[in-house]
């Protein structure tokens, strides 16, 4: 049975105590601090009405009044000091918790097939692992000293009100009750536009990373101007979902007004006849008005805070569900690692769907060790999805297939790409400089060891003449480079990781005549004592492989060498090669 290699919650809050395991003492801490911090700053009022109850009784106790001074010094101190703590403690636990969780969350979304990439906008994406992992920080941080305090504030006021005036007590737990219930309801009500407001930011970022990303493209076609069309529709997407979880969030902040001022209007009142009454003293009417309006403000913005909350709870949410959806390739519970000593490939008997469309039915092919084969067929004849295959980029859905007789569906998928190199018609190369590009292949390899590959790949000519040779760096994609030097580049860090299986995938299919020139020295070199497996439209560059089989939707339906292929009068391969012009293979349309 397969197993996921990662159990991340999908849920926020769980989410947030899982990246919190490794920082719970800081996290502890800094709620231990908080607590003490926020009970003193709310009990403040109270040592005001002592000081102001001894001070102007019937009888002034002014030792009494220097005691509460002090003592209000004191708490002062302290509240100032637990604050500060919990700042200390908070910053350790809250950034300590995002980066466990922006890490945790690119792993597993790293672990995501080819599939699940290709289907979506990689700046969404990404923005969505942002999403998630910033939320959970600006949750944490809310909880902390927002939330939390805010409850605590609550509870310390509401019982000194209580014990002085349980008249005013009973308003203000009235007031605080209703004031949940609205808020509650109108941020259920605003939760779908929170919603839409983040999908509407989430697909503007990934326009603007795609139309960044081809701006050769836009430039090309003269399409800039449409391009910015497309833009500012999602802008004004994203702008008008803005407005309108704003705008609720304003006619929830007036219903907030309007009720606050009716209650604190009553709660004055009658706080002042019960003074007239002497039923309170001076000391207790100055603490319930300072604590009615110290609490005017968090009570105004308990919508706002619920809001916050929500928003911040549903982008972390969103961020979860698109990334936390299980993988769709995983290694088995007890895979072992793939040693490879000959090379030998068998595809036994295998079947293999995509989306519900059949590409392989029985397919049996086998390629023994060392030896050299060349794909070739017709667009959508399969060339492509089987070297996906090999790669283990899908599951097949039947048979097997084996790399000296080992089973790549019960090896670890590492050690499967590890024993597996390919240069891919479009090279892969990271925006970092020409030495740690090829050093990608052998990431322990030497200054020596990359120079060695480079000049065995024909790069290390080019490379001295760029502005700082290997530590040029190549632009995002390889972009400073040529096709031909980008494709050169990606042989030499084929040749350095040195994978005793080599998958060609239209290798020089792209370049100009000259660059297919080094290209072809350099694989001279690379395949050396390998097992190659090299798809082609260009023929011609198939010519001296130990063999070559042609697929035809799905099918092997040929099988040999070039000369003998070229022999069977009857067959797709000399069709193939009579339609080229110029040494490239003509689309053929799918019947």
């Amino acid at each position: 049975m397969q197993k996921e290699t990662t159990q991340i919650p999908n849920k926020p809050f769980r989410f947030l105590i899982h990246s919190s395991k490794t920082h719970m003492y800081w996290a502890f801490g800094a709620i231990a601090a908080v607590t003490v911090a926020q009970i003193l700053s709310s009990s403040l009022p109270f040592f005001f009405k002592n000081i102001i109850d001894t001070a102007t009784g019937p009888v002034a106790d002014f030792s009494a009044t220097q005691f509460w001074v002090i003592a209000l010094i004191v708490a002062i101190s302290f509240m100032y000091t637990a604050w500060r703590t919990s700042g200390f403690l908070g910053i350790q636990w809250i950034t300590g918790a995002s980066a466990t969780g922006y890490s945790s969350l690119f792993e597993h979304l790293s672990l995501h097939s080819p599939t699940y990439f290709s289907n979506r906008f990689a700046g969404s994406v990404t923005n969505k692992v942002s999403h998630a992992s910033d939320g959970a920080e600006r949750l944490a941080d809310h909880l902390l000293w927002n939330y939390y305090t805010s409850v605590i504030q609550l509870c310390i006021t509401g019982g000194l009100i209580y014990v002085t005036s349980i008249l005013v007590g009973y308003i203000y737990i009235v007031l605080v009750a209703v004031l949940f219930f609205v808020n509650y309801i109108m941020v259920q009500m605003r939760r779908p536009l929170v919603i839409k407001h983040a999908n509407e930011h989430s697909t503007l970022r990934g326009q603007a990373v795609d139309v960044t990303s081809n701006i050769n493209a836009v430039w090309q076609f003269a399409h800039r101007p449409f391009e910015l069309h497309l833009l500012g529709k999602q802008i004004t997407a994203r702008r008008d979902a803005d407005l309108a979880h704003s705008r609720h969030s304003e006619i929830g902040l007036v219903v907030n007004s309007i009720l606050i001022t009716v209650a604190v209007g009553y709660m004055f009142v009658f706080s002042f006849n019960q003074l007239s009454a002497g039923a309170i003293t001076i000391g207790d009417f100055v603490m319930v008005v300072t604590l009615m309006f110290s609490m005017m403000g968090t009570l105004t913005h308990i919508g706002g805070m619920m809001n916050g909350f929500i928003r911040t709870y549903s982008e972390i949410e969103e961020g979860l569900e698109e990334i936390l959806i299980p993988h769709e390739i995983v290694d088995e519970g007890d895979a072992k690692k793939l040693t490879v000593t000959k090379g030998e490939i068998i595809f036994d008997s295998v079947h293999f769907a995509y989306n519900n469309d059949p590409i392989f039915s029985k397919l049996d092919l086998t390629i023994p060790a060392k030896q050299k084969i060349g794909v070739v067929g017709a667009s959508g004849a399969g060339k492509t999805t089987l070297v996906g295959l090999l790669l283990r980029q899908q599951d097949i859905s039947d048979g097997s297939i084996r790399i000296d007789g080992q089973d790549i569906a019960r090896v670890t998928q590492d050690s499967l790409r590890h024993a597996i190199g390919i240069i891919p018609q479009e090279p892969l190369l990271f925006h970092r400089s020409i030495r740690e590009n090829i050093r990608y292949g052998k990431l322990d390899a030497s200054n020596e060891e990359i120079e060695r590959a480079a000049d065995l790949a024909q790069a290390h000519e080019f490379i001295l003449e760029t502005p700082e040779a290997y530590d040029t760096y190549v632009g995002e994609r390889g972009i400073k480079l040529s096709g031909g030097q980008r494709q050169r580049i990606a042989i030499a860090r084929a040749i350095l990781k040195n994978a005793p299986v080599l998958v060609l995938d239209e290798a020089t299919s792209a370049l100009d005549s000259e660059s297919e020139v080094y290209i072809q020295k350099a694989l001279q070199e690379l395949v050396k004592d390998k097992t190659v497996i090299a798809i082609a439209h260009r023929l011609s560059t198939l010519r001296e492989m130990d063999r070559i089989i042609v697929l035809d939707r799905g099918r092997i339906v040929q099988d040999g060498t070039h000369e003998e292929l070229l022999n069977d009068h009857k067959g797709v391969y000399l069709r193939l090669w009579n339609h080229q012009a110029g040494g490239f293979l003509q689309e053929e349309e799918e019947s």
